[in-house]
């Protein structure tokens, strides 16, 4: 790889935290999900319960790292856990985010200095605290997925033409986005646009286009300040029940019951105390 090459690859490639918590749980910890967009890493601190897929059931333990990847359709409960949870997403240039394996929940020894550095680290609101942060789920990540065998989906050098439409639909993101829009903002046809994005990207544009408006639903739902309505017409959806009938088509659960999912961790927790866009590079 060129200097050039490698420039750009190092910009574009982003670790992006929407969800970092330290948090005590019960038996209202109990829960299925039909699989996110996100990974979700749980640092273990206390206590323990289960993680469990169509094919796997995880033993969650005190003194571990466990990583269910984006996609991977879980259930999990326990009677008394404390963990530090991340919802983590390493986008690309394309802006899909590394692709892993949707079945597999691996795990790791963390040490007992790890999570305490973690711990501390929740509440810093100093820059070089949060790289300190940055850096330990950087280690965690390539750890496991240097240990553990997934499928990632990578794509090939995108052309400047089409680094320049993933640029347009981010920002202009929405479910009315056409590809005549686009093609008009560019001043070329839409045969060219459709036939260059598939030919350098290996999928349609207009699926493209909806896998990103599905992926930014989830990230805006994650947020437990950000109403489903709100998200349907940041999304220009025509109305609300049209939104959750796309949702639950894209993730086989309604846009309520995520939220509910992505809340579901208890009486007691502690949030951080500074926003989360801190962690991304651009």
């Amino acid at each position: 790889m060129n200097e050039s090459l490698l420039l750009d690859a190092l910009k574009e490639t982003d670790l992006c935290v929407s969800r970092a918590m330290l948090v005590t749980l019960d038996s209202r910890w109990n829960f299925t999900t039909a699989g996110s967009s996100f990974s979700r890493l749980y640092f273990v601190t206390k206590g323990g319960g289960f993680l469990k897929t169509a094919d796997q059931t995880v033993e969650v333990t005190a003194g571990n790292v466990y990583f269910i990847p984006a996609g991977c359709a879980f259930s999990c409960g326990c009677e008394y856990m404390e963990k530090i949870f991340f919802h983590v997403t390493v986008s690309t240039p394309e802006k899909y985010g590394l692709c892993f394996s949707p079945c597999r929940i691996c795990s790791l020894p963390c040490s007992a200095e790890r999570l305490e550095t973690l711990r501390t680290l929740l509440n810093t609101h100093e820059h070089l605290g949060i790289l300190r942060l940055r850096l330990l789920l950087l280690e965690t990540l390539t750890e496991i997925l240097d240990r553990f065998p997934f499928e990632r989906t990578e794509f090939k050098n995108a052309s400047p033409l089409v680094r320049s439409l993933i640029g347009y639909i981010e920002e202009n993101l929405s479910i009315r986005l056409t590809v005549a829009e686009i093609a008009g903002a560019f001043y070329l046809s839409e045969s060219k646009i459709r036939t260059v994005f598939r030919r350098e990207l290996g999928i349609p544009i207009g699926r493209y286009i909806d896998d990103m408006v599905f992926l930014r639903a989830e990230q805006m739902l994650s947020d437990p300040q950000t109403g489903i309505g709100q998200v349907s017409t940041a999304l220009g959806f025509c109305d609300q029940f049209y939104f959750s009938r796309r949702f639950k088509e894209k993730f086989s659960v309604t846009p309520s019951k995520f939220k509910q999912g992505n809340t579901a961790y208890g009486p007691t927790p502690k949030k951080l105390q500074k926003p989360l866009d801190i962690f991304s590079q651009k």
